[in-house]
C-alpha cells in the first residue's frame, strides 16, 4: 500500500532501483525501510544504484536504505533540480 518498487536489470552485473511511495506512509516507515534494506542487500548484482532527486527526504531515505552518494547529475530532474546517483557499496 505504501510502496511500489523494484530493480531493473541493466545486465547480469548491474541493476537500478526504482520506487514510488504513497503519501502518509509514516505508520509503515520502519517496516518499509527494513524490507527495502533486505531487498537491496539480497540483489546479486555487482552494481546496484538509484537515481534520487536532490531533496532532503529522498536523500535521507537513500542513506537510511544503506546507499552511498556516488555522483551528481546537474539539473537532470524534471523539476530542474539535480539528480543524485546513490550506490550500494560492499
Amino acid at each position: 500500500r505504501a510502496l511500489c518498487g523494484g530493480a531493473v536489470e541493466r545486465h547480469a552485473g548491474y541493476a537500478s532501483l526504482w520506487a514510488m511511495f504513497a503519501a502518509g506512509k509514516r505508520t509503515a516507515t520502519f517496516r518499509l525501510l527494513a524490507m527495502t534494506r533486505r531487498f537491496i542487500t539480497e540483489l546479486p548484482h555487482a552494481r546496484v544504484d538509484a537515481m534520487v532527486e536532490d531533496v532532503p527526504a529522498a536523500r535521507r531515505w537513500a542513506e537510511l536504505a544503506g546507499l552511498s552518494h556516488e555522483t551528481t547529475l546537474a539539473e537532470a530532474a524534471p523539476s530542474g533540480r539535480d539528480m543524485l546517483v546513490y550506490r550500494r557499496i560492499g
